[in-house]
Order: structure tokens, then sequence, then C-alpha cells
């Protein structure tokens, strides 16, 4: 039986990881399904031991952008294993990579909440995770809202913790907005600025979940609109913490 986590980091070792007898399992899966590690393609099924002590290793911790109007917190830096997993769940439809970022997500909410607890910075109520939209195109190039996938993961890893959290995916694109890619600083804010709409305004504590902090265009231009339609959001967190250089 899986062992549920005692604390609010990161839970990192659970149903992702292989048996002990991996070594025949995965040769196993790679002769006759082709199965792989989706951080190093190892052969097997699901995320191998080294890949899964790599993600077991990230602390959240809270990460600051100035134009973001709240707390962010972070499960790491978006470097080793983890940036790999996001592109594998987004580019390469590896949905065994949504689990670890699912268990990542969940260590940077329960970070966020215990940082703002102790400041009584949350409102109480239930906790609504709200995640950053994609737009209907990019989620019909996936097959999948990569980001809900996600934050389901996490609410079900914080209930396992004793936060009653649920997921509402209320925002979504009033325009076309270019991929965020390549552009600097400047550039995205502008492409972002009032591109989100909220269709109703949840209650309780609401946190903005996305999977990557970049300038933090995206987690500001999210809170102005919840803020605008009547929500209050106690902050924001994310997988990984990725600074423009």
């Amino acid at each position: 039986m899986e062992r549920e986590p005692t604390d609010h980091r990161a839970p990192s070792r659970g149903s992702s990881l292989r048996p002990a007898h991996d070594g025949l399992v995965g040769a196993a899966a790679d002769l006759l399904l082709g199965g792989d590690c989706p951080g190093c393609h190892d052969p097997g099924w699901g995320l191998c031991r080294d890949c899964a002590t790599e993600v077991s290793r990230s602390r959240p911790r809270p990460c600051h952008r100035p134009r973001v109007a709240g707390p962010i917190w972070a499960a790491g830096e978006y470097d080793g294993i983890v940036p790999t997993l996001i592109n594998a769940a987004k580019e390469r439809r590896r949905w065994d990579a949504i689990a670890p970022l699912s268990r990542l997500l969940a260590g940077a909410v329960a970070g966020l909440h215990d940082d703002s607890d102790r400041g009584n910075a949350f409102s109480g109520g239930p906790l609504v995770l709200v995640p950053a939209p994609s737009s209907p195109a990019t989620v019909r190039k996936r097959g999948l809202d990569v980001t809900a996938a996600v934050a389901d993961g996490a609410v079900g890893w914080l209930r396992r913790v004793g936060l009653p959290a649920r997921r509402r995916s209320v925002l979504s694109h009033r325009r076309r907005v270019a991929d965020q890619t390549g552009l600097d600083a400047h550039e995205r804010r502008a492409n972002l600025d009032h591109a989100l709409v909220a269709r109703s305004a949840p209650r309780g504590t609401i946190v903005i979940v996305d999977d990557v902090v970049t300038t933090g265009s995206t987690l500001a231009e999210a809170i102005r609109e919840l803020e605008a339609a009547g929500s209050t959001v106690a902050g924001a967190a994310v997988v990984a913490d990725h600074r423009l250089r």
C-alpha cells in the first residue's frame, strides 16, 4: 500500500515509483509495450527511481515577481528533471508525467497555505485551485488540458494531508494571445494585458496555479481578472520558478 505523505513538503515517494523488481518488469514493459521513464527514457513503467529521487529533492519555497500582487510559492527551480517532465506532459502526451508534477504542485500549494496561515492571509473556506487557462487550440493539440490535470492531481494530494481542496477552471481567454515562448518581459505583459475573462467568481481560499512562473505576467493577469470579478485571491503556486535571463 502506498504511504501517504506526513508533511506538507512535495509528496515524493509513491505510486509512480517502480517496485523492487523493476529491472525485470521494466525489461518486459520495454519489450512488450515500449514503455520508458518520462524523465530519462530508461525502459520501464512510470518514473524511474533515479528520476523520482531527483523530484523528491525539490523543496517548496516562496518566490517573488514585482508585478504579482500576492505571494507565490514554487516547488523548486526550473532545472534538472522538472522541465523535462513538463515538456513530456505538454509536448509528448506523456500523461505519466502528470503524477509527479501534481505532487510538486501540491507541495507548493501546501507551502503557500502554511505560510499564509501563519500570517492570517487566507480567508478560510474551501481551498480552490484555479488553473491558468490554456487556449482551446492548445488543448486540442495536446489532447488534454495539462495544467488542469496537474491541478486535479494536486487536489488529491492536498486532501490526503488534510487540506479540503477542489479545482475550478473559471478562467479563459477573451482574445487570442501569442505563444509566450521567446517573448521578453515587456512583450509578455503586453501579450496578456486584459487577455483573460472569469466566467464566475469562486469563493473561499483562491490559489492560482500554473506549471511555471517566468515574468509573472500570467499570474498577474489571472489575479487581476478574478479580483475584478469579485473573488479574493490568496496567492499563487507553481511547479517551477524560471527567471528570464
